[in-house]
C-alpha cells in the first residue's frame, strides 16, 4: 500500500558509470514500499535509469533489460579529433525500447542534466526528444564524442558541471527532494600519480554544482570500493542499493505525510 502523502516526491540520480546499477536497487526498494516519485532528475547514468522509469517501466521491467547490457553493446569506435567513441548505441538502444519519446510523454515528468563545452555551463532538459539528452549526458569528455542536440553544439557529460540535479528536480515541482549520490571516489590499492589525479577529478565531479545540499534526504551508500566500470558487480551495487534505501524508509514516509 502507498504511504499517505502530502507532499510532491522528487528523486534526483546523480551520475557514476556502471554505478547506475545502485540506483536500480533503490528504486526498487522504494517501490516496494509503494513510495513512488512525482518527479525525476538524472544525469549520466542516473539520467538514463530516470528516463526509463520515467517512461513508465518497473524496475523489475529495467532490470530485465539491463541483464544483457554490456560496454560492447553500448559504445561504438569512432575516427574523430573529438572523441574515440560515441554512445550513440545507447539512444538507439532507448529508441528500439521505447519508440521517439519526447519528455511531454513521460509518465513521470524528469529533466536531464548535460554541460555544454562551449560555455562551461550546466544545461538542462525538459521538453523535446529524450533520447538524444540522455546520450548527451552520458558522454564522458575526452572520450566519447559530445553531442549535438537542440541548438547545442558540443554537450557532453552532465557530470562535469551538474552530478546530482536536485535544485532542477525541485524546479519543476518537488517539495520534497531526495538526492541519491553514488559517485563516492574509488579507492585505489596502488594509486600512483595517475591514480591521485583520477581521484582528484572523481572528488570535483561529486561536488560539481553542490547537488547533494539542501536536499530532504541524501542517499549516498559506500562505494569506496566498488568499481565504476566493472557490469560484473552488478547485482552486488543492486544489493547494495536496496540495503542502502532501507535505511531511509521511515524517514521518507514520515517526511512525505508530514
Amino acid at each position: 500500500m502507498a504511504p499517505a502523502k502530502t507532499k510532491a516526491l522528487g528523486i534526483a540520480l546523480s551520475g557514476a558509470a556502471v554505478r547506475g546499477f545502485v540506483h536500480l536497487g533503490i528504486m526498487q526498494t522504494l517501490e516496494e514500499e509503494g513510495i513512488k516519485p512525482d518527479f525525476l532528475g538524472g544525469s549520466s547514468a542516473g539520467s538514463l535509469i530516470a528516463y526509463l522509469y520515467s517512461a513508465g517501466l518497473t524496475t523489475a521491467q529495467i532490470l530485465r533489460l539491463a541483464k544483457n547490457i554490456s560496454w560492447f553493446s553500448m559504445i561504438r569506435p569512432i575516427f574523430s579529433s573529438l572523441g574515440l567513441i560515441t554512445f550513440k548505441p545507447i539512444e538507439q538502444l532507448l529508441t528500439n525500447h521505447l519508440g521517439n519519446l519526447h519528455f511531454e510523454d513521460l509518465a513521470t515528468p524528469l529533466i536531464v542534466s548535460a554541460s555544454d563545452l562551449d560555455t562551461g555551463k550546466p544545461v538542462l532538459f525538459d521538453s523535446g526528444p529524450v533520447a538524444p539528452a540522455v546520450h548527451a549526458s552520458c558522454a564522458i569528455p575526452g572520450l566519447v564524442k559530445p553531442v549535438r542536440y537542440n541548438g547545442y553544439k558540443q554537450l557532453v557529460d552532465g557530470g562535469v558541471t551538474n552530478n546530482t540535479p536536485s535544485e532542477a528536480v525541485r524546479s519543476i515541482g518537488a517539495d520534497y527532494v531526495i538526492a541519491v549520490d553514488v559517485f563516492s571516489p574509488h579507492k585505489r590499492k596502488f594509486a600512483g600519480p595517475i591514480g591521485v589525479g583520477i581521484n582528484a577529478v572523481e572528488i570535483m565531479v561529486r561536488n560539481s554544482n553542490l547537488g547533494t545540499d539542501n536536499v530532504d534526504c541524501l542517499i549516498a551508500p559506500d562505494l569506496s570500493d566498488v568499481s565504476f566500470n566493472r557490469f560484473s558487480q552488478k547485482q552486488r551495487m543492486i544489493d547494495i542499493g536496496r540495503k542502502e534505501a532501507e535505511k531511509h524508509i521511515d524517514q521518507i514516509k514520515a517526511a512525505l505525510a508530514s
